[in-house]
């Protein structure tokens, strides 16, 4: 009998610790899915917050309505806000690719966030490199060539 109870000791021993291995795997696949669901809700956040930018927009450029300083506002911390969370989750994608594959919308994700990046980043630190001094100096040769239309001309 002692034998007996020794083997289910051990059986329940072995039970527990695939228990245990079992909850930190299970987790950590919620914890992806709770990371797919935040990716999703980043995108629609974006998209809700341009759709209503540009409405407003295009209500003032129409005469629809006022410029308002404060809606402005409200709208630049609103994509301040996306901007922080995008961050920290752009952050998080390769880990989360590298352990569970693909996930769903992650190329949009990272075009959103290399335009929320543009919106934040001063110009002097975001066009600068030797790419845009290299099509800068083109398009000024091109310029002295006389290759390009000056911005005032009309056809006609």
């Amino acid at each position: 009998m002692r034998d007996f109870l020794d083997l289910v000791q051990n059986k329940a021993r072995v039970c527990q610790e695939e228990a245990e291995l079992w909850k930190a795997d299970h987790e950590v696949a919620t914890a992806f899915f709770d990371f797919q669901d935040l990716v999703t809700d980043l995108i629609k956040a974006f998209k809700i917050i341009t759709l209503v930018d540009e409405r407003y927009r295009a209500d003032v450029y129409s005469g629809k309505c006022e410029h308002s300083a404060e809606t402005l506002a409200k709208t630049r911390e609103a994509y301040r806000l996306l901007f922080s969370a995008s961050a920290q989750a752009e952050s998080v994608l390769p880990w989360a690719e590298n352990q569970f594959g693909p996930v769903q919308g992650a190329a949009e994700f990272r075009r959103i966030c290399s335009e929320l990046r543009g919106m934040f980043t001063p110009d002097d630190e975001f066009f600068s490199g030797e790419s845009l001094v290299s099509l800068r100096d083109e398009a000024i040769d091109a310029h002295r060539r006389g290759e390009t239309t000056d911005l005032w001309e009309t056809e006609g």
